[in-house]
Parts: C-alpha cells; structure tokens; sequence
C-alpha cells in the first residue's frame, strides 16, 4: 500500500486532476490510498465565507457559496458524463447545501468559533474528493 497526497493546485482543473489520475494509475499495483486537498484557492474561499458569515454580510455570503457551488458543478461537468455525472452532481448539492444551512446560521449569531470555522473550512477536502 502506498498513500498518495495531493494538495489544492495539483487539483486545481481538469488538466491538473487528469495528471493526478495518470500518476495514480501508474501506482495501482501498490494499492494506493489517495489523498486530496481542496482545489487551488478553495480554502481561502472558505475562509472569507466563514468570516463573511461572523460578520453578518449575508449577501456576500451567498455570492460566494454560489461561486463554490459553480465551480464544483462546473468541473464535474467538464469531466465526466452519464450516470457518474448525476450520482456526484447530487453529492456537490448535498454538500453545498448543508455547508450553506450551517453557514446560515453562523450569520443569524454571528458567531464563528473555531470549530465552526474548521467545519466550514474542512466542506473544501470533502468537495474536492
């Protein structure tokens, strides 16, 4: 077995995730495990939404989730088809979905303590794998 991590700019589009798939390929007889980060910039994107949401800045909260949400749905559907497009379009949605419920309600306290900045920060490694 052989653990393999990639970090956010070796996931950062279609060409960089196709390289990342060509060298896992070439590893396969060793059993892989492989490890992924958030894509190139997502983290900081994640950042600014969590610190948007303490701040109570609800329109720039949603512009950026949205921003997020596109991005994600936007790379599954440069990269793949059929019913494997649609199993993990449906899986974006649902984590889109329960990162923007929580962040709602770090806006309605706004309050972001450090588990919930965490939580929010971590829905980056979750979208990318």
């Amino acid at each position: 077995m052989i653990v393999m991590k990639f970090g956010g700019t070796s996931v950062q589009n279609k060409e960089a995730i196709e390289r990342v798939i060509s060298i896992v390929g070439g590893r396969l007889r060793e059993k892989p495990v492989v490890v992924v980060s958030a894509l190139s910039r997502v983290t900081r994107l994640l950042v600014q939404i969590a610190e948007e949401a303490e701040d109570k800045n609800v329109e720039a909260v949603k512009a950026d989730l949205d921003s997020l949400r596109r991005r994600h749905e936007d790379l599954c559907s440069e990269m793949l088809s059929g019913e494997i497009l649609r199993d993990t379009l449906a899986k974006v949605d649902t984590l889109c979905t329960e990162l923007s419920a929580f962040v709602e309600g770090v806006c309605q306290i706004g309050e972001l303590s450090p588990r919930s900045k965490a939580r929010i920060i971590s829905t980056g490694e979750l979208l990318s794998s």
